[in-house]
């Protein structure tokens, strides 16, 4: 990874004072308002978010969690006793200010919890679009309005992945089982595409969708520009809701064997490969370098290892500890690819695609 890890000028990153210390990433992987949603998907938090946000944006949070943000006193001091939502972004714009003090970030990556919570997202994406070469925003889609959507797609490198593990009720009942949220998250992605605004879908394969998953592509074909990528479920969500061996012999018919009548909306033939095999098998065989293509930080500015992994060490804080952070990065410290880590080995997302790139799978 040495060679990724440059800290030369670049067209993107031209030289500046601090030049020989910058560490560049292609995603920085930054969520805000992780504790509010307003879905409650069976394998994410079945049981709902701990933040209540009203209709004046105060953010009603737990007792326990003051307690525990006062573990960082830096941001601690930041927040108000009685935050509103706007608070919270007020200090992810200070997290992002922070790591662009020491890295080079080419794709701002923007999600929560749900982020279309916050009624002055537009505002917000509008003054950081312009430091990035894209900014995706993560969303579920159902509270996007036709004028937000527009905004978005007057900025010109915006573009979203829309959570949706089905077009229709039936296969998108992990996520919810009201049928017209789905339809509205599907008029929405219609919208999306109208502005040219390319959209990745990300959909987790459950008992509910694997065996139908054809249903999705053959609804989205013409769209737009989108495309389709499926991971399976993990965690203890899995027990509950993995799909079956007749299920994913389906769905391994569907995007194998009729790959190429679908092709325009999946990934790579070979992502797909590796994901049936390893669905198959029941565990990960493949080497992750995806922590030295994405930093994934929360809204406090605590740095992951990963983030696709909840529980793997933190790297330490972009607002308190940046030096030990990025240190770790520069020595190539941050994360071994050939440790077996819990939370690795039944992974797999979009990111996957850096792991194809790096073993020059794909181009």
């Amino acid at each position: 990874m040495a060679e990724f890890y440059n800290n030369g000028p670049t067209e993107e990153f031209p030289q500046d004072d601090n030049a020989d210390q910058r560490v560049n990433f292609v995603f920085q992987d930054q969520r805000i308002l992780d504790e509010a949603c307003n879905l409650a998907c069976g394998y994410c938090a079945p049981s709902g978010f701990p933040m209540r946000i009203d209709r004046e944006q105060n953010a009603n949070m737990p007792e326990a969690w003051r307690g525990d943000l006062k573990l960082l006193p830096i941001v601690d001091a930041m927040m108000p006793d009685k935050p509103k939502v706007a608070d919270f972004f007020d200090i992810g714009r200070t997290v992002i200010a922070g790591m662009q003090e020491q890295a080079g970030v080419e794709i701002l990556k923007l999600s929560g919890g749900e982020i279309t919570l916050h009624s002055g997202l537009v505002d917000y994406v509008r003054e950081v679009h312009q430091d990035y070469t894209a900014v995706q925003i993560l969303t579920n889609g159902i509270k996007l309005t036709t004028e937000q959507i527009d905004a978005f797609g007057g900025m010109g490198n915006i573009y979203f992945q829309v959570s949706l593990d089905g077009t229709r009720p039936e296969t998108n009942r992990a996520r919810t089982p009201n049928a017209r949220l789905t339809e509205r998250v599907v008029a929405n992605m219609r919208r999306i595409s109208e502005h040219g605004m390319p959209i990745e879908i990300n959909c987790v394969l459950t008992n509910r969708n694997t065996g139908e998953f054809s249903t999705m592509l053959d609804d989205l074909r013409g769209v737009g520009d989108i495309i389709v990528i499926p991971r399976p479920v993990r965690g203890g969500a899995k027990e509950l809701m993995n799909c079956t061996p007749d299920q994913l012999a389906t769905f391994k018919t569907t995007v194998l064997d009729r790959y190429a009548e679908y092709a325009d909306l999946l990934p790579p033939k070979v992502y797909l490969e590796r994901l049936v095999t390893m669905m198959e098998v029941g565990a990960r065989t493949d080497r992750c370098y995806v922590p030295f293509f994405v930093q994934g930080v929360d809204n406090y500015g605590n740095c992951e290892t990963c983030s696709c992994g909840g529980t793997l060490p933190l790297l330490g804080n972009v607002l308190d500890n940046p030096d030990e952070v990025f240190d770790k990065h520069r020595q190539e410290e941050n994360y071994d690819p050939g440790a077996d880590y819990d939370d690795c080995n039944y992974c797999m997302t979009q990111f996957e695609l850096f792991n194809l790139f790096i073993e020059g799978s794909i181009s």
